[in-house]
């Protein structure tokens, strides 16, 4: 995560950027004409730019197109900064019991296997 203490606006508006830069998926444009159709408004490729610029206070991200966005991206990393900080745990939790599960299961395949090689 950004520090926080550099405020939200600018944590969202440098998550955005960066997602936005790391998207190999689509070209600026076509993230705008993504949004464009599941938003049902427009949204041109200088709508973003506003929506990363730090210089363009008065342009803010709506609230509705962060989980369109994070979707087109394939980055979560906008809605994970809106929750709070209680939920940001509770997922990484969820998030570290499916890695267990998964070792977990690798470990008991494993062990069988030792276990029939032992026979």
């Amino acid at each position: 995560m950004l520090d926080a203490e550099a405020g939200i606006d600018s944590i969202l508006r440098a998550l955005l950027k960066r997602a936005i830069i790391h998207c190999s998926r689509y070209s600026r444009e076509q993230i705008a004409d993504e949004l464009t159709g599941r938003l049902h408004r427009k949204i041109s490729p200088a709508t973003l730019d506003a929506w990363t610029a730090e210089t363009k206070k008065p342009w803010h991200l709506p609230a509705d197109a962060v989980p369109v966005l994070c979707e087109i991206l394939q980055d979560d990393g906008l809605q994970r900064q809106l929750l709070s900080p209680r939920l940001r745990d509770h997922l990484a939790l969820g998030e570290s019991i499916s890695r267990s599960e998964v070792l977990l299961e690798k470990a008991l395949t494993q062990f069988k296997q030792v276990k029939k090689a032992k026979r």
